[in-house]
């Protein structure tokens, strides 16, 4: 479940670093260009912030440069990066892996349901793309009034730039589900698709644009609090091309 009511009760620390290659003296076909120009995202763990909810058990994670783990139970706790550099893209691939448990839908429940007596908003992964845009912090609230995901959300954007929204590819339960997408019923500045469906076992997000987009940060949200789920969402890559 996202939950955007609650305070951000701690962050960690963004120390990445990033590295970069001159290659020369090669002629190299179209797609192999291609290829060796897709931006990764460094997963290892001092590039993340996790965020904690005052009102939420936090999930815990586990990052190595080639895998980041997301241990789920019955708790929420988003992870950020803001990237060293904007990143223009029309295509994003994530690899990963479902498993030591999954999303806990009882019999004719819907995934996605946001009510009082009925909370299956959980997924075993959101990814979520911090997009450029016009939407700016607003001006005429003070900062103490403002809820604390929004502050972190538009602190992504380089300064004097705006951000259109966090876009979430989902992973879901059910196929019926994948391609279904939605501006999230708490706040416009959410919006969601569904981009793969895998209840557990190995997933791959693979998203064309059509036309190109920047992104300024990664959002990652794997839940289980709503429906007393308990699993492990494993990432092996998230690539722009």
């Amino acid at each position: 479940m996202i939950n955007l009511k609650s305070g951000i009760t701690s962050f960690g620390k963004n120390t990445g670093k990033t590295f970069s290659g001159v290659f020369r003296g090669f002629k190299l076909k179209k797609n192999a260009l291609l290829f060796m120009a897709a931006a990764s995202v460094p997963l290892d763990a001092s590039n993340w912030e996790m965020l904690e909810f005052s009102s939420l058990k936090p999930s815990t994670f586990v990052a190595t440069p080639n895998n980041l783990t997301i241990k789920v139970r019955e708790s929420s706790s988003p992870l950020i990066q803001k990237l060293k550099k904007p990143i223009t893209f029309t295509r994003v691939v994530a690899k990963g892996e479902i498993k030591n448990g999954s999303i806990n839908l009882k019999d004719g429940q819907k995934q996605g349901v946001f009510k009082k007596k009925s909370i299956t908003d959980d997924y075993a992964l959101r990814l979520g793309l911090v997009l450029e845009g016009k939407n700016k912090k607003p001006k005429y609230l003070p900062k103490f009034m403002l809820p604390s995901w929004i502050k972190r959300l538009f602190s992504l954007a380089p300064k004097d730039k705006g951000v259109d929204k966090i876009y979430f590819l989902k992973v879901v339960n059910n196929a019926s589900d994948v391609g279904k997408s939605r501006a999230h019923p708490l706040n416009k500045l959410i919006f969601e698709e569904g981009a793969v469906q895998a209840k557990t076992g190995t997933f791959t997000i693979d998203k064309t644009f059509d036309t190109p987009k920047t992104v300024y940060g990664i959002w990652l949200s794997a839940n289980g609090e709503g429906t007393q789920s308990q699993f492990d969402t494993s990432l092996d890559s998230i690539e722009f091309y």
